[in-house]
C-alpha cells in the first residue's frame, strides 16, 4: 500500500515505520488480522439471520 500510494515520511525518523524491522512487524500483524477478519466475515455472511444477530451482541 505504501508503494502504491507513494507515502513519504513527514518527519525525521518516520522512515523507520515504512521500511525495516518495524514495517516487517506491522506486515505480519496485518496478515494475522486479515486471516481472522476474513474468517469472521465468512462466518457472518453464511450464518442465518438469528445467528447474525447473536454474533453482533
Amino acid at each position: 500500500m505504501i508503494r502504491e500510494s507513494g507515502a513519504r515520511p513527514t518527519h525525521e525518523g518516520a522512515d523507520t515505520i515504512l521500511s525495516g524491522q518495524i514495517a516487517s512487524k506491522m506486515d505480519s500483524v496485518a496478515e494475522a488480522w486479515k486471516q481472522k477478519a476474513e474468517h469472521k466475515w465468512t462466518e457472518l455472511n453464511s450464518a442465518s439471520s438469528a445467528e447474525k444477530e447473536e454474533a453482533r451482541i
